[in-house]
């Protein structure tokens, strides 16, 4: 597992998996550009299916539910790097695949810092 820090930016990926630029794949419009989206859903945000060089994956905007959600859509006490919900979903699915339990593959995640 790589990380990348730019600015305000911190972006988790398996550099297995992810060819393409970790700062440009959060983009959807970079997907588009490729030709590269083969889908989407639709639920708190959109969540669009794609395919990577190497593998499908599905691109998500984290946003917040219920009643707080309506107030803060995505924005969280900020703790440190490794503490925020990227991080540590990103390192949760890792840990849980190297277990041998099925779950989604994590191929990257990003957070940064308002302000």
């Amino acid at each position: 597992m790589e990380r990348l820090s730019l600015n305000n930016t911190h972006i988790w990926f398996d550099e297995t998996l992810l060819k393409e630029k970790p700062e440009l794949c959060f983009d959807i419009a970079f997907w588009q550009q490729k030709d590269a989206v083969l889908g989407s859903a639709t639920g708190r945000g959109t969540t669009w299916f794609l395919q990577t060089e190497t593998v499908p994956a599905a691109l998500r905007h984290y946003r917040r539910g219920g009643l707080f959600g309506k107030l803060v859509k995505d924005s969280y006490l900020f703790t440190g790097w490794e503490r925020t919900r990227a991080a540590e979903e990103f390192n949760l699915l890792h840990y849980l695949r190297e277990a041998g339990i099925a779950v989604p593959r994590p191929l990257a995640a990003r957070a940064f810092a308002k302000g």
